[in-house]
């Protein structure tokens, strides 16, 4: 499973569970969300190391691992902490009043899923997070 997939498929669990008004099913996404942010056991690199084995895993952190950096923390744990922060507050904190921003949320994650670009993450790499690995720009496959 690719990082794009998981994008998408979080981005529409968010949008159906928003659309059903399920608040214990969008506490499991955000503590999910958090935990992949935390412990850097993301869903999609586990299932990659399910289906290839550990040397693949290995190929994907040399390339990550990159000496350039500001911040030694990966832009695809920033994302899904910043992610789960922002439907932390919006829908459990400020639900009457920010009742947009978790839909929005939803929307570019799913939007990002799709299109295979996250602005989200361009910026945060241009920040100074470590890239993930894999080429975010417009012309990457």
């Amino acid at each position: 499973m690719s990082e794009r997939i998981y994008r998408l498929l979080v981005g529409l669990s968010v949008l159906s569970i928003l659309y059903l008004d399920s608040k214990p099913a969008m506490y499991v996404v955000i503590a999910v969300m958090v935990f992949e942010a935390v412990t850097n056991w993301r869903i999609p690199l586990l299932v990659s190391r399910i289906r290839y084995g550990k040397t693949e895993m290995s190929k994907l952190a040399n390339r990550a691992s990159g000496g350039g950096n500001r911040f030694q923390f990966e832009a695809e744990r920033a994302l899904r902490l910043l992610f789960s922060s922002v439907l932390l507050v919006t829908y459990i904190l400020f639900n009457k009043n920010l009742w947009l921003f978790p839909w929005f949320a939803g929307f570019a994650l799913a939007v990002a899923g799709l299109s295979g670009i996250c602005p989200m993450l361009l910026f945060l790499e241009k920040l100074g997070f470590r890239s993930s690995g894999k080429s975010t720009t417009v012309g990457a496959a």
